[in-house]
């Protein structure tokens, strides 16, 4: 229970922070691609019982991310 609060309180205080400096978008689009990093990690490795899948996935994150380098330059 104490590492979801903490988690969740890094999280607030990283958008916080960061949000004024590199902008809402940027700022979405990287939570966003951690999240698809960290869902690729747990389809490559299987955890939690899921099914291995990696490189289309993989490709759409490389995507996501790249697009978050697009909007971060065009700034």
């Amino acid at each position: 229970m104490w590492t979801k609060g903490l988690l969740g309180a890094s999280y607030v205080l990283a958008t916080t922070i960061l949000m004024p400096r590199i902008g809402a978008a940027a700022t979405v689009g990287y939570v966003l691609a951690g999240q698809v990093l960290a869902s690729i990690l747990i389809d490559h490795f299987g955890l939690i019982g899921a099914t291995t899948h990696t490189f289309p996935r993989l490709l759409g994150a490389l995507l996501v991310l790249g697009g978050v380098i697009i909007v971060q330059k065009s700034l």
